[in-house]
């Protein structure tokens, strides 16, 4: 993902929290994280998107086998 394409997406999330890709970066992905403590949103990792201007680039699951 290109850096304006990137702050576009981080803009988009000032308006909506539920906006944009989420934080697993499944484009498909509703939200599969527990409600965010500060905008109630199921897009949120451990740190709210809100006002954040780095994106996780990946996620590791530990005590998962890979497939």
């Amino acid at each position: 993902m290109d850096k304006n394409n990137e702050n576009k997406i981080l803009n988009i999330q000032l308006i909506n929290p539920n906006a944009g890709i989420c934080d697993c970066n499944d484009e498909k992905c509703v939200g599969c994280f527990w409600p965010c403590e500060t905008c109630s949103s199921t897009k949120c990792g451990h740190q709210c998107r809100i006002n954040r201007d780095w994106k996780y680039e990946v996620w590791e699951r530990q005590g998962r086998k890979q497939s």
